[in-house]
């Protein structure tokens, strides 16, 4: 006998979750008030026909105690054993044509019970009924005989004509919850003299997606298994695998726009036949909770300490935006596993759009230059060259200048944080993605960020030298901060932002060899994008 078979329930206690259902059908039977007809609707496995049996035992049970049966009286015992003289199972699945719901129901519901009995009809599947059946069952719907009761059990409601809908009291079933169906699990492995870890029954109960008889069907293959102590090892054997470790790096690989070491874990993946479609169902669900993070929500039970680890850090490498795209491509080449010859294109195909997702592509039109271009300012002031070296702008009499007071312009305390530590190397690593994004859209602030020297980041935070004062300040303006620190945030991942500070240094470094002349802000720069010549 099977685990779920063995194991069914036979009271309303034993029943996992639909506690609002059973409460109500439990007040029906003890005030004797009961309708006529019931719709139980909801899911597979999420025991419909468990709690229509049930009840069928409380109404004839002649011992019960409130709206418990006794389960050892004759009735209790014959609806137990599947030869209740007043009970009656169909499938409609296998029972669609009209005569035969004349013959076993409309017929038979015209013998009267038993004294003090009633006569319960449970039709499974019931919106497999042709529409001559439904009509036929509408009558007896309608105008039942005394001590009848109907229990229709669906997974497609929609199929049902609503006329038979209005005259039953619906119910809907819900999924179980994923800690109630991992004890139960491990509650039956007790019994069943097996010793298995709660991670395996919580493992189990995750694949059954909340499914009852799924769950009870994939733990009977994981305590069939020889040996009374099952260790996770041997358990993974037997269960549908995808990894979740390999997940999340692969979705760290994308966050870094490392293409090939995410389909180089595809592969090894694959090779160790891991099932495609269950990673991407992880991918899937990881960038869910990756979505529910940046809202505040947390309460992840089915993640280990290292994973919710390991999905904070990702957290904090992909934007909102982002994370969002990539739900979306993932969801789209989902539906592709299982009808490519090729098994890893879907996935490999989801993991290089999602990196195009995390590196901008710069608009190739150039002409979109010249307008942001020709706003600059060519009368600015000749700024002073000798300037302390590392002086901070917010250090520079910043008040004198043009720059407006700003929360954009304030000093690197007082700006938001994050949980992001950046090094040198990965900044200059990305840097030139970051001046590219800008070139097009923004060409004067990519101007000049041309003249910034990277430093030693401080946490979240890039900061740029500038040989001259005015750099610095013109790129702390409000629009050139928000413009650059998007930048930076697509690119490097997460919360970004960058303070600006003044170098001296640079330009006797850089320009050792050149005629020190003051000339207007980014001239140089115009001259070699543009071409041409300086005159006057």
């Amino acid at each position: 006998m099977t685990l779920y078979r063995k194991y069914r329930p036979q009271k309303w206690g034993e029943v996992l979750g639909q506690e609002a259902i059973k409460k109500t059908l439990e007040s029906q039977i003890i005030s004797g008030k009961m309708p006529h007809a019931f719709l139980f609707f909801g899911p597979r496995g999420t025991g419909k026909t468990t709690l229509a049996r049930i009840m069928a035992k409380a109404l004839n049970c002649s011992s019960r105690t409130a709206a418990e049966p006794c389960s050892v009286c004759p009735s209790c015992l014959e609806i137990t054993a599947g030869r209740s003289m007043d009970l009656f199972e169909m499938d409609a699945a296998s029972h669609t044509k009209v005569e035969e719901v004349r013959e076993s129901i409309i017929e038979t519901s015209k013998i009267v019970a038993r004294p003090g009995r009633y006569k319960i009809f449970i039709i499974d599947e019931v919106h497999m009924l042709s529409n001559s059946s439904f009509n036929a069952l509408l009558k007896t719907l309608e105008e039942p005989p005394s001590g009848v009761i109907f229990i229709l059990a669906t997974t497609e409601i929609h199929k049902i004509p609503d006329t038979i809908i209005s005259r039953c009291q619906r119910f809907d079933f819900k999924k179980v919850r994923r800690d109630l169906l991992a004890a139960r699990l491990f509650e039956v492995a007790q019994k069943e003299g097996k010793s298995v870890s709660m991670e395996v029954a919580s493992r189990v109960a995750s694949l059954s997606g909340g499914f009852v008889r799924d769950a009870f069907s994939l733990f009977g293959q994981v305590l069939s298994l020889p040996g009374d102590a099952i260790s996770d090892a041997d358990a993974e054997l037997v269960l549908p695998r995808s990894d979740r470790g390999k997940v999340l790096a692969i979705l760290r690989h994308i966050a870094k726009g490392e293409a090939k070491a995410a389909l180089i874990l595809v592969d090894e993946l694959y090779f160790n036949a891991v099932d495609l479609g269950l990673v991407m169902d992880e991918s899937i669900e990881i960038l869910r909770k990756i979505l529910l993070l940046g809202v505040g929500i947390s309460d992840f039970d089915d993640l280990s300490e290292s994973e919710m680890a390991g999905l904070k850090e990702l957290s904090g490498m992909i934007s909102r935006n982002a994370a969002i795209k990539i739900t979306n491509i993932f969801i789209a080449r989902r539906a592709e596993i299982g009808t490519i010859e090729i098994e890893t294109l879907p996935l490999e195909l989801a993991i290089l759009s999602s990196c195009g997702e995390m590196t901008p592509t710069p608009n190739p039109q150039l002409i979109r230059k010249i307008e942001p271009l020709s706003k600059m300012e060519t009368s600015a002031t000749p700024v002073p060259r000798q300037i302390p070296v590392e002086q901070a702008v917010s250090e520079v009499p910043v008040a004198q200048s043009a720059v407006p007071a700003s929360p954009t312009s304030l000093s690197s305390e007082a700006l938001p944080r994050a949980d992001r530590a950046l090094s040198l190397s990965e900044v200059e690593e990305k840097w030139p993605m970051v001046l590219e994004a800008l070139k097009d859209e923004h060409a004067s602030t990519f101007l000049l960020l041309k003249h910034a020297k990277l430093k030693n980041p401080k946490g979240n935070r890039v900061i740029l030298g500038f040989p001259f004062a005015l750099h610095a300040q013109r790129v702390l303006l409000p629009a050139n901060r928000a413009v650059v620190e998007s930048a930076l945030c697509d690119i490097l991942g997460g919360k970004v932002f960058f303070d600006a500070v003044v170098e001296a240094g640079m330009v006797a470094t850089e320009n050792k060899d050149k005629p020190v002349v003051d000339t207007p802000i980014a001239v140089d720069e115009l001259l070699s994008t543009f071409g041409g010549k300086m005159v006057g």
